[in-house]
């Protein structure tokens, strides 16, 4: 599972980089992204702020949770949908199931280049 997962992030990383001689944080899947800045932001309102604590303070929403996992998941689908069809859009098209016009909002809502 752990292997799995560091192995399947390092790959996406690569990807992201694609010739960039140094890897960055942007290069990194979103959702870690998001944890990491998640997880800064709770120790900074926790140092900020000592009322007692209870269980689910500062734990994220369902829907927050839900949404980052789902534009992770978008976003690596769809770098990884590029390079299988080598940037090609109407090959894209073709496997993805998608239309033109959903597969170029969601290449720029991501920022993902078409090569």
């Amino acid at each position: 599972g752990n292997v799995r997962e560091l192995i399947h992030t390092m790959e996406s990383v690569f990807t992201m980089a694609r010739l960039d001689p140094t890897l960055f944080s942007h290069h990194l899947p979103t959702r870690l992204r998001v944890n990491v800045a998640r997880r800064s932001v709770d120790k900074n309102a926790k140092g900020k702020n000592n009322s007692a604590d209870t269980p689910e303070k500062g734990f994220p929403k369902f829907q927050a949770v839900r949404e980052s996992a789902m534009m992770a998941a978008e976003k690596q689908y769809l770098q990884g949908l590029m390079n299988q069809a080598r940037g090609d859009i109407r090959e894209a098209i073709r496997i993805s199931g998608l239309s033109q016009s959903r597969l170029y909002s969601l290449l720029k809502k991501y920022q993902i280049p078409r090569f």
